[in-house]
């Protein structure tokens, strides 16, 4: 990990030399995954920014990207119902700008945290929609 924090960081002062907020964007959103284990509160921060850049340098993918990671931190905060607005919102990027592998990944995610909420009926048509996507 501290690798890759290492390397991280050199990507984030390169992006922001650059003054590439889409590049930004996707820095920002593998340092919160790198951190989302050991420090949820430091990712949701990093996931935030994440999703900030994406959308001021319109970039759909990254947006994505930031806003599953931000909802995985929110979980791991205990923050289940913010989570779950979270990955309706990234659902629905998903299944406009998504390719079919990545928009499957997205609706189980959202899925799987309805169930862990006890929303199991709400989580049947995210699954069954990922599966025929996934066809």
């Amino acid at each position: 990990r501290d690798r890759a924090r290492t390397l991280a960081e050199t990507a984030h002062a390169e992006a922001e030399r650059l003054g590439d907020r889409s590049l930004l964007a996707h820095v920002l959103d593998t340092e919160a995954q790198i951190v989302i284990d050991d420090e949820p509160g430091r990712a949701l921060e990093l996931a935030d920014a994440a999703v900030a850049e994406a959308k001021a340098a319109d970039n759909p993918k990254a947006l994505l990207d930031g806003l599953v990671t931000r909802a995985r931190a929110l979980e791991r905060t205990d923050r289940r119902d913010e989570a779950l607005v979270t990955y309706e919102r990234a659902a629905a990027i998903a299944r406009d700008h998504a390719s079919p592998a990545r928009r499957r990944d997205v609706l189980t995610a959202w899925a799987d945290s309805l169930v862990a909420a006890g929303r199991e009926k709400d989580a049947i048509p995210l699954y069954r929609e990922a599966l025929a996507g996934a066809r």
